[in-house]
């Protein structure tokens, strides 16, 4: 098992995105693409995702605001973050073409 994280593991973008803009995983995983401004090289923490019990103490995954105004914020990142970024959105706009609603 190859345990090396290249950029076709699934944590590779994420795991990268944490270390350059020193976000928490719930952070991380409430991005969505609306979120990030390649021109200005900046992304909005307006949202995190959190695991919220239901009736049978399962988590359901649900994002959600930060849990105070500092939460809210814009963060900067550099070219290697920003080329990362652009590759992905390529692959997954390359993607829904191939695979449709799938």
């Amino acid at each position: 098992m190859n345990s090396s994280l290249d950029e076709e593991h699934p944590f590779y973008l994420p795991f990268h995105i944490g270390l350059h803009c020193g976000l928490r995983v719930g952070e991380v995983c409430g991005l969505e693409w609306k979120h990030i401004n390649f021109e200005e090289m900046t992304l909005e923490v307006e949202q995190q995702l959190v695991g919220i019990k239901d009736e049978n103490g399962k988590a359901q995954w649900q994002p959600r605001p930060p849990k105070s105004k500092a939460g809210y914020r814009t963060i900067p990142f550099g070219n290697t973050l920003t080329e990362m970024l652009r590759r992905t959105k390529k692959r997954h706009l390359q993607n829904r073409l191939k695979y449709g609603e799938f």
